[in-house]
């Protein structure tokens, strides 16, 4: 497990246990470790929840969690973390909605929430996030009813991604366009991969059924 003394170690700055048999849950008498700016979790056996208390973590910059048992809900009060650039809680037993309040986080680059139980849509104070260049969540979150992207999305101009739970039954080429949901790859110009059909009716992106 992880030693809750460890928070002693208040000049610790970075700490990567990624891939290893750890397990247990994240000790939140951690948050004394307010040097620490990068933490890897990632593909352990980490469970429990999201402390609270990390906000304290002012230094915190990279957090990666994903493929964990870490469950629960998104805390509202981790919208205090300002200098978090990078969390990933994709593949993770996460569920509820997006806090209104993480639109605070004004340094984040890239979050990604996909294969979780998060749901919702995204909430319009997010808008207020204006560094982000990766947003990675599920297509349920990223659009409304309709299929639609949100419009203050579209007018945000990033970089979204929202295609993790892949239902096509055909192969198309999705040729990226400004107001369409992205991945970022070494040859953006175009790329194959299985959609769901309704996105060939998605209004703001080129899509052809060409295979």
């Amino acid at each position: 497990t992880l030693p809750s003394a460890w928070s002693a170690m208040t000049s610790m700055f970075s700490l990567d246990l990624s891939r290893t048999s750890i397990s247990g849950t994240l000790p939140s008498a951690w948050s004394a470790m307010t040097s620490m700016f990068s933490l890897d979790l990632s593909q352990t056996s980490i469970s429990g929840t999201l402390p609270s208390a990390w906000p304290a973590m002012t230094s915190m910059s990279t957090l990666n969690l994903y493929s964990t048992s870490i469950s629960g809900t998104l805390p509202p009060a981790w919208s205090a973390m300002t200098s978090m650039q990078t969390l990933s809680l994709y593949s993770t037993s996460i569920s509820g909605t997006l806090p209104p309040a993480w639109s605070a986080l004004s340094s984040m680059l890239d979050l990604r929430f996909t294969n979780t139980s998060v749901s919702g849509t995204v909430p319009e104070s997010w808008q207020r996030m204006k560094s982000i260049q990766i947003l990675a969540l599920s297509s349920t979150l990223l659009f409304d009813p309709a299929g639609r992207l949100p419009e203050f999305i579209i007018a945000s101009k990033a970089v979204f991604s929202g295609l993790d739970n892949d239902t096509s039954l055909n192969r198309s080429i999705f040729k990226h366009e400004l107001y369409c949901p992205q991945l970022t790859l070494k040859n953006p110009s175009a790329f194959f991969m299985s959609l769901d059909p309704t996105y060939s009716s998605y209004r703001y992106c080129q899509c052809s059924n060409d295979s």
